[in-house]
């Protein structure tokens, strides 16, 4: 990247929200740790290669940010206040976050500049082509309905009956053509159709309003403290609690 004029920006893993914690055990049993995951927590195991990666940052004179909460909501907080052109990550929870653009691939060569790889995803243009709204918004929102039915870290189990297909026809039924500002959020009438209709018990209701929330608090903490960054001068160099690098 540095050989490419590319300043990279590392952003290193805060403490791991409590909405969080489903998520965490599920893949914790998966591996056959028994679901004790606590996520990354200051003076745990994460923390503490956090702090060698700073190290070595630090060494070699590069930028980093550690990161309140989730790694990716931070990244996504640096590109909307301007501080980072995009976020480079696999992980799409940036865009749920309401990242501007996101590399999911950045492979770069000076060497062998025909193997290079690059696959950029705009918020605006997924926005429209994914969910056809108009006005430049709504992309992360969509996303995160898209993720509440067919579940995510926030809301593991999802809508009863409903995938990652169903529930992306579900949403797009509902913002196809709609005119959606930047900032705002999506809404419509209600879908007739089975697939969120079968999901929409009180209880899945209640589900959503709290993961709803637990992604609104992400956002909000990320962009203070990168709104606070920008303001005292775009120094992107701290050394506050933080894990291992997220993106």
């Amino acid at each position: 990247m540095l050989r490419y004029g590319i300043t990279p920006v590392f952003v290193l893993e805060g403490d791991a929200p409590d909405a969080k914690m489903g998520r965490l055990q599920q893949r914790s049993l998966a591996r056959g740790f028994g679901g004790a995951a606590g996520g990354n927590r200051r003076g745990g195991p994460h923390d503490i290669l956090g702090r060698r990666v700073v190290e070595l940052l630090d060494l070699m004179g590069l930028p980093h940010v550690d990161a309140p909460g989730e790694a990716e909501a931070m990244c996504a907080a640096l590109t909307a206040v301007g501080l980072a052109d995009a976020a480079v990550t696999t992980d799409v929870d940036c865009l749920l976050f309401g990242a501007t653009a996101v590399y999911k691939d950045l492979g770069l060569s000076m060497d062998t500049p025909r193997n290079n790889a690059l696959e950029k995803v705009e918020a605006v243009e997924a926005a429209k082509r994914c969910f056809g709204l108009r006005g430049g918004g709504g992309c992360a929102q969509a996303l995160q309905a898209v993720a509440l039915l067919a579940g995510c870290d926030y809301q593991v189990d999802g809508g009863r009956g409903v995938g990652v297909g169903g529930a992306l026809d579900a949403v797009q039924a509902l913002t196809l053509g709609r005119q959606v500002g930047k900032g705002r959020g999506v809404g419509g009438e209600r879908s007739r159709g089975g697939t969120a209709a079968a999901a929409a018990t009180p209880s899945f209701r209640a589900d959503v309003d709290t993961t709803l929330a637990a992604f609104r608090s992400e956002t909000q903490r990320a962009t203070r403290m990168a709104a606070q960054l920008r303001r005292d001068g775009g120094a992107l160099s701290s050394v506050g609690s933080s894990g291992a690098s997220g993106a």
